[in-house]
């Protein structure tokens, strides 16, 4: 369930945010500080129901990125049907491209990584390398099963890796026209000026080609209620 790091001088390192953890921006900023890539970017996932509820999803990876001395961070709010991680992948992959970068590194938790990295190695293009930092949060390979919050864990990301193994991945469906556009939106907001401003510009987001657009419909297989 753990992904084989291999890491190289990448274009972007990419926080995998969907859970919000706090040491995976220490860790990337501990890459980007170190020279292994020049450019860092958050997705954070939105909503369409409550805009201050994602003023405060995105306020909180701005503060994240701030506390860990993160410079420059690129905060990439996207509204992502499930199964969450899979659009999520797709909405990165149409940011790689139009961004012509050719290489990216995935800071992401380690029991998930194993997940991550096969879903980013299934959806970039080729041409587009994928390098894989798992950073643990709680439980560790080595002492997961010493607590029944380690077992739970482990659990869960197991069966989320096998159900996206053999099922999620394996049955892609074209994004049919009418499909409101707004469900796989994202805008990129940047990082810009001094620290005692702290203000954030918003860079308007890409047209997004529909009809090229993938996604798996698995809303009606849900095996803990929310897929991501």
């Amino acid at each position: 369930m753990v992904c084989t790091e291999h890491l190289s001088q990448s274009d972007l390192i990419l926080v995998e945010n969907l859970d919000q953890d706090y040491l995976l921006f220490e860790q990337a900023a501990t890459l980007h500080k170190a020279g292994f890539a020049a450019r860092v970017l958050i997705p954070v996932q939105i909503s369409h129901e409550s805009e201050r509820a994602n003023a405060v999803s995105i306020g909180t990876a701005e503060l994240m990125a701030r506390v860990a001395q993160m410079q420059t961070p690129e905060i990439m709010p996207i509204r992502a049907p499930e199964p969450v991680s899979l659009n999520v992948a797709y909405g990165i992959r149409d940011f790689l491209i139009k961004e012509h970068l050719s290489s990216v590194i995935i800071v992401t938790s380690g029991f998930r990584s194993k997940r991550s990295s096969l879903i980013y190695q299934a959806v970039l293009p080729p041409g587009i390398t994928v390098s894989c930092i798992a950073v643990f949060v709680g439980a560790a390979p080595e002492n997961w099963s010493q607590t029944w919050h380690g077992i739970e864990e482990v659990t869960e990301q197991f069966l989320k890796l096998q159900f996206y193994r053999f099922y999620v991945l394996l049955k892609p469906v074209s994004l049919k026209a009418g499909t409101d556009p707004d469900s796989v939106y994202w805008g990129i907001r940047k990082r810009r000026g001094s620290r005692q401003s702290g203000s954030a510009a918003v860079v308007p987001p890409s047209q997004i080609d529909l009809d090229n657009f993938l996604f798996v419909r698995a809303s009606s297989v849900s095996l803990w209620g929310h897929v991501s």
